[in-house]
């Protein structure tokens, strides 16, 4: 509503429809992130920790693209120098 006597009028049904303009229109992004949880936590990955799941989900949706070889390899020399390879710290620590 753009009018502000409709506004003054009926301030709970502007509300509502403000609020209803935050709804997504579709569901596609969460039915993103449950395709990709499924396809990281297979049978044989059962007994990952809610926390390693969670970094992992961030570290394969941060963005759409690939990186470069030269991005992987300053990720890998990164990952190889540290004493602590706990990968929440790595992730931190890299983003």
């Amino acid at each position: 509503m753009e009018d502000p006597i409709m506004i003054n009028a009926f301030p709970a049904t502007n509300h509502l429809i403000q609020l209803g303009q935050l709804l997504p229109s579709s569901t596609a992004s969460v039915e993103r992130i449950f395709s990709l949880m499924n396809s990281l936590c297979t049978p044989q990955r059962n007994r990952l920790s809610q926390n390693v799941l969670d970094a992992l989900m961030r570290i394969c949706s941060i963005s759409g693209e690939e990186l470069s070889m030269e991005q992987i390899q300053k990720i890998v020399l990164k990952f190889k120098n540290m004493k602590s390879r706990d990968i929440l710290h790595f992730i931190n620590t890299v983003y």
